[in-house]
């Protein structure tokens, strides 16, 4: 019996309403700008999703740490978020849990340490 190999890979959450061929090739035309052999696997965010989530035209409706574009033709701006994804790149635009609560609570909301 053959093992096949499977490659390591990262998961990718997008929350993005965009059809999924043209979101496809954007992401794959985007991350051939990052000059990575990061393999990415596309999945679509939902809440407890881990790590970073990819927001494409709108911002996810759930608390998570998110970055976004509002046009998927942005190239150069959807490599740069998929690079904070995957946490080759930072970006202090990013918004967060706090900012998530302080957006419902009012900016009472405190990070506890």
């Amino acid at each position: 019996m053959a093992v096949e190999f499977l490659p390591d890979y990262t998961i990718l959450p997008i929350w993005s309403d965009e059809p999924e061929d043209a979101l496809y090739r954007a992401l794959r035309a985007a991350k051939a700008k990052l000059h990575t052999d990061i393999l990415i696997k596309p999945v679509r965010a939902v809440p407890g999703s881990p790590g970073r989530i990819l927001a494409i035209g709108s911002a996810p409706h759930f608390a998570c740490e998110w970055l976004g574009v509002k046009d998927l033709n942005d190239l150069q701006k959807l490599a740069h978020v998929i690079a904070w994804v995957l946490g080759i790149e930072e970006d202090n635009r990013a918004q967060g849990e706090l900012e998530f609560f302080q957006g419902i609570f009012g900016e009472g909301v405190k990070e506890i340490d």
